[in-house]
């Protein structure tokens, strides 16, 4: 019986960290998946921000201008 391999993808994740003036920082995580890219962006306390907030939406742009580089 004969194998091969027919189909593969390779996704990346990629983690960017963030530091505000005063010292605060900010993860932000970019997922590829098939669809779409899902960000994710954690404050200093482990909390998730929505990506609608005001404050993330200026991360995730920050990172995709760096992504675009």
């Amino acid at each position: 019986m004969k194998y091969e391999i027919t189909d593969k993808a390779s996704y990346m994740t990629i983690h960017f960290t963030i530091e505000r003036e005063d010292g605060r920082e900010y993860r932000v995580s970019l997922v590829e998946n098939d669809w779409h890219d899902e960000y994710r962006v954690v404050d200093e306390n482990g909390d998730v921000l929505d990506n609608d907030d005001p404050l993330a939406e200026l991360l995730i742009e920050m990172c995709d201008k760096e992504l675009s580089k």
